[in-house]
């Protein structure tokens, strides 16, 4: 709870602090205690505190604020603890930018057989540059892994890459790959 009872006669201020940290936005709310309409003795510049009901009363907003503002902020952090889990991928999809896995050759005609491979489509000096690695067939480890390898590199040397080994190590998974093909019907490889 972030509910606080402040209390500094020398400063005049009496009352409940409600102080929330909301998604880097700090809600920091005031709730005076200090009866502004009776002063404390003749001729006094010090107001009077309330007691009983009206001090009830006041407590029990500040409350139902934090109350609030906890709610929201529990919300929040429900919201950033999805965003930090790691998202799940489609079967065969790569997490390098310029890069997907296709089914069939874009721009291929229906009725020609199909022929999965990887589209590296990247923009270097102000170009557009595309090349298509197709997988061979049957679909095996070695040949899935080779035309990987061609793909990140071409990728690399397109873009003047010099660190692309971490690259390499984001290679799609074969086995989700080959269960996409056999559900879209296209082919039955043999791994």
């Amino acid at each position: 709870m972030s509910c606080k009872l402040l209390d500094y006669p020398a400063r005049g201020i009496y009352g409940f602090r409600v102080v929330r940290r909301i998604g880097g936005q700090v809600y920091d709310e005031f709730f005076s205690l200090i009866d502004r309409r009776r002063r404390i003795g003749n001729g006094s510049q010090r107001y009077a505190r309330m007691t009983g009901a009206a001090f009830a009363r006041v407590q029990r907003q500040a409350l139902q604020r934090d109350a609030a503002l906890g709610g929201m902020q529990r919300v929040y952090r429900a919201y950033e603890a999805a965003q930090a889990r790691p998202q799940p991928r489609a079967p065969g999809s790569t997490t390098v930018r310029g890069i997907r896995f296709c089914q069939t050759r874009p721009g291929r005609a229906a009725h020609l057989s199909p022929m999965p491979g990887f589209l590296v489509s990247v923009v270097a000096g102000g170009r557009r540059a595309a090349r298509y690695f197709r997988l061979p067939m049957p679909l095996d480890p070695q040949g899935w892994r080779e035309t990987w390898v061609g793909a990140v590199s071409w990728l690399a040397r397109v873009k003047d890459l010099r660190d692309w080994a971490s690259l390499l190590e984001r290679e799609p998974d074969l086995h989700g790959a080959v269960a996409l093909l056999c559900q879209a019907g296209q082919t039955s490889p043999h791994t």
